[in-house]
């Protein structure tokens, strides 16, 4: 990493600058953009807790306090770490298995999409909040619609006006239960003997994970075909909103 750490006593002129492609390498340019030659013996840095180096010992630095205040809006349990020999410093969540944990919502992957892919003429472009989900007013900067939205992004209907919408909750229309399926990569026969402890475990797991109240699920179904489960989810005074969980559960299977 460049910082005070890091210099090249050999050109003083030349200023350090972060190489993303050369293998965890901090590199030393002059004005004109010529790559100084700082030699092995000649780079001077600190040592820090998470570092990695390349083939000419030019060390570059990624710092452990960059998970400082980072969390995963897909999996806020999830774990950040530092990778050990990332070279563009770049934090990564881990799952309680140990698993690698993709922390974009589906809000803020399309706006990743857009912004790092081909550009797209008068495409819609959504508004995240903090945690991830959709904002209370999606805009289309193209058309000068805008329009209000649940936090998975589903429109409220009649709410599309040019300009400002009434998003006021009186205007909010009412979700009496959200229907989920989900379907398990394993086989059903592992299970069907066993199927009331499944369902309980579960539960618990919804419970755990996304806050759920064991009232909130009812009509719980489990079926052949891999594992499918089906069941609703119903609003309750101690639960989740039915809708940030839905939100919660797509971002986390798609």
């Amino acid at each position: 990493m460049c910082d005070d750490d890091v210099s090249c006593p050999a050109y003083p002129q030349a200023s350090c600058r972060m190489n993303y492609c050369g293998h965890c390498s901090a590199e030393f340019v002059f004005p004109n953009g010529t790559i100084a030659d700082c030699g092995k013996q000649d780079v001077t840095l600190k040592q820090r807790s998470v570092q990695c180096e390349d083939k000419n010992n030019t060390m570059y630095i990624c710092s452990s306090s960059l998970c400082k205040g980072q969390t995963c809006a897909r999996n806020p349990k999830a774990t950040c770490r530092v990778p050990p020999f990332s070279c563009d410093c770049a934090v990564e969540f881990y799952d309680e298995d140990g698993n690698k944990v993709d922390c974009l919502t589906e809000c803020q992957r399309k706006r990743k999409d857009l912004e790092t892919g081909p550009l797209l003429v008068g495409a819609y472009k959504p508004s995240c909040d903090e945690d991830g989900t959709y904002s209370p007013v999606q805009c289309h900067g193209s058309t000068g619609y805008c329009w209000c939205a649940f936090s998975d992004g589903t429109e409220w209907p009649g709410t599309r006006v040019r300009g400002q919408p009434d998003c006021t909750e009186n205007k909010r229309p009412s979700i009496r239960s959200v229907h989920v399926r989900l379907s398990f990569d394993a086989k059903f026969d592992n299970i069907k003997d066993s199927l009331g402890d499944f369902k309980t475990v579960l539960v618990d797991h919804l419970k755990g994970r996304f806050g759920i109240h064991p009232k909130q699920v009812k009509n719980l179904k489990v079926s052949s075909g891999s594992i499918i489960v089906e069941f609703e989810l119903f609003k309750h005074e101690e639960g989740r909103d039915i809708r940030n969980v839905s939100s919660q559960l797509r971002d986390m299977v798609s």
